[in-house]
Parts: structure tokens; sequence; C-alpha cells
């Protein structure tokens, strides 16, 4: 029997030591259970690899690591460089590279927050988009799957990322059957599906001599924990909502005909893109972004940076909560165009309109809506003519007052 020489490549940061340099690589792959890890000793003759060196290796550069069976080298990992270790033996000498994929972000973050009657993949959502940076969405299919689970509560208290998509997915059921298994894919993607439900095409008879199984994952100590009142924004960096990481951007939806959203790095107000929803005709311009559902019930206000390119008429923001049929709508001033507008807007139970007990609302509601479900924030600009857009930015809710 012949079998194809290995073949790897690896970059970590800038530095893409040749296959030549590799003395040993040796990639883990993680699932459910742990995350996947790998070790890669190099040749570092004149310390090139070294701090200092021609081509030095930093704690905390990007990995990607490509192995495989000559002339095929997939994409097994794509992480972070954690530790660098010298080595020399006798006259020669190494660098060995430890790391782990972008699933350590999951034992980073600690999570402080309830739930009531919620479904097991809202719960995976809501932690994966507001305490990590990872996506779940490749090419428009959505990689976090339904369960048929409700759980009637969930209360967390500094509890890591990982530790709460553990248990739901020990949890959870589909059609009857328990459990849910989650990773990070070679490509970055964070991936939560049914056990049992994906295959591999490897076939190992009469290849497989030795095996060997090898658990290593550690959480970083070199932190500080300052507890107090939980009056944090959501999402917790203020920007993530409108920060997109493909075209079309992934949870945006348009809902008015003859509208299209994208991303612009041109002239965004936070961070690196704003959302922008051109419509081509007249009309309303409508779309909404969805999110995990949230509670903001309590004393909380939705904060958002809005520009439009012409003049228009009308704008309103609509809270989906948690639908399209039970909503609280607002409408919003109406201001000069090309320019950067601050909007705030409390939410909450009293800032509802009621003409009998609180004609000053600021809400009106239509339907059933509840504060404690807002699963969408919608859009809506109206002119009478022409085309015309909405570019929005920086959007959150938080308890605090003002501009970020």
């Amino acid at each position: 029997m012949s079998v194809a020489l290995p073949v790897a490549a690896i970059a970590f940061g800038s530095v893409a030591p040749p296959q030549g340099d590799i003395v040993d690589l040796t990639v883990h792959l993680g699932c459910s259970t742990e995350i996947s890890s790998f070790e890669c000793t190099l040749q570092n003759w004149d310390k090139k690899y070294s701090d200092g060196g021609t081509y030095p290796i930093v704690e905390g550069s990007n990995a990607i690591i490509y192995v495989g069976r000559s002339p095929n080298c997939p994409l097994l990992l794509t992480g972070k460089v954690e530790e660098t270790d010298p080595e020399s033996r006798a006259i020669e000498h190494y660098l060995i590279v430890r790391g782990r994929c972008n699933g350590e972000q999951l034992f980073r973050r600690h999570v402080t927050k309830s739930w009531d009657n919620v479904k097991g993949e809202v719960v995976v959502k809501y932690v994966i988009d507001n305490f990590t940076s990872l996506s779940h969405n490749r090419g428009g299919i959505e990689l976090i799957e339904d369960t048929d689970t409700t759980f009637s509560r969930l209360d967390y208290e500094d509890t890591p990322v990982f530790d709460v998509i553990k248990y739901i997915a020990e949890t959870a059921d589909l059609a009857g059957v328990i459990g849910y298994s989650f990773r990070i894919a070679p490509d970055g993607k964070f991936e939560f599906f049914p056990k049992n439900s994906k295959t591999s095409s490897v076939d190992l008879s009469e290849r497989l001599e030795v095996g060997r199984h090898k658990r290593s994952i550690y959480r970083i100590k070199n932190k500080i924990v300052v507890k107090g009142a939980a009056e944090r924004p959501e999402p917790i960096d203020r920007d993530i909502w409108t920060e997109p990481t493909q075209d079309p951007p992934e949870n945006w939806v348009a809902v008015s005909a003859d509208t299209t959203i994208t991303r612009s790095a041109v002239n965004p107000k936070s961070g690196i893109y704003r959302v922008l929803a051109v419509k081509g005709t007249l009309g309303t311009l409508d779309f909404y972004r969805s999110i995990s559902a949230l509670n903001v019930e309590k004393g909380t206000s939705l904060k958002f940076w809005g520009i439009y390119g012409v003049i228009i008429t009308g704008f309103s923001v609509r809270l989906r909560a948690p639908d399209a049929s039970n909503y609280f709508e607002r409408t919003m001033a109406v201001e000069q165009e090309n320019i950067w507008r601050f909007y705030e807007s409390p939410t909450g139970r009293g800032t509802e309109y009621d003409a009998v007990t609180n004609p000053n609302g600021a809400w009106i509601k239509v339907g059933s809506p509840s504060w404690s479900d807002v699963q969408g924030i919608e859009f809506l600009v109206t002119r009478p003519v022409g085309g015309f857009n909405l570019a929005v930015d920086g959007m959150f809710f938080d308890k605090s007052v003002g501009e970020p």
C-alpha cells in the first residue's frame, strides 16, 4: 500500500515558516468537551524565530495551519499563538510554538444573565454574539441549529461562556433525541448541531496503527474580576451589531421592495463599518436587524447613530417584540441630511403610549408586544420622490444617559 507524504503549511502572524523548518507539528481537533489546539517545533538557527530575530513569532499572533498528504493540504485550524518556548539540544536549536483555535474566547468571557422560557439556540446565539467575536454564519447559512428544548429558567452568574454552551448542548433535544455538539470549524466559524448529524469521509482501515488521546485545556489566570451593578450595554462593545463580517450583512433583513443592504467602510461613525440600506424608488425604506431575545424593560435606552443621504419626510423605529405583528414604534426626529445624528430612546414599562395614563409616552404599542422579548430593531424611512438611503452605526441598549 502506498501512502502520500505528509505536507504542511503554517503561518504565525506575518511569519510563514517553510515546511523544511517544521520538525514536528501536532494538531488536536476538539469538539464539545474541549477546543482544538496545536504544538509546532521549528528549527530556530540563529534565533531567527525568537524575539529580536529576523522573523520573530510573537504571542498573540494569529495562527493558520494546513495539514494533509500531497497533493491535498486542507485547512485544519485558525487560532492564536499563546506560548513560545525556545529549546536547545546539543548543537541544534528549536522553538516550540503552542496555541489554541479561536474557541479560546469561550473561556475568557464570563456571563451574568437570566432567561425565562427561552429556546436553547437563542441562548447559544446570544452568548456567541455578545461575548465573542466568532461568526456563526457561513455563506448565508446559520450554523447554530434549532433545538426542540425550551428552558423555563436559566440563571448564570460569572459563568464562562464555554460552560453555558456546554450545558445547553448536553440537555437540549431534537425530535426526542437529547444531545448537541459544538466546535470551532477550521475556518474559525462556530457550529452548534445535533449529535451524530455530521459524517466524515476519512477511512482509517489498514492505516491506523497507534492512537493516543490527550487533553490539555487551561484557562487564562492573569485577570481581575470586578463585581458590581449589572449595568453593561447590550452588546457589550456597543458596535458589533453594525460590524458585519460579510455582504449582505448577516442578521440584517430588507422588508421593503427594491432595497439592498450592505456593509460600508465609507464614513463610519463607530468602528470600521456602518450598515447601509438603499431603496431605489420612492416610498418607505424598511429594514431590520434580528437579535437574540433581549429584556429591555428595566430602565434601558436604545442608542444608535443614523445618517441619510438626501432629505426625508419621515423616520421611525420599531422594536419587534417579538415579531412583525407585535411591536413598539417610535417616531424619530428628522434632521439635516449627510450629518450623523445620535438617537437615544428610553425603553421599558411606562415609556409606551397610552392615551389615558401616559399621553406623553414615546412608544406606540401594536399587537401584544413584550419589553422582555425584543428580537428585532426595525427602521422605517419615507420619501415621496426618488431613491434614498439610511446608514446605521454604533447601535446598542444601555442604562447610561447620553452618547457613548
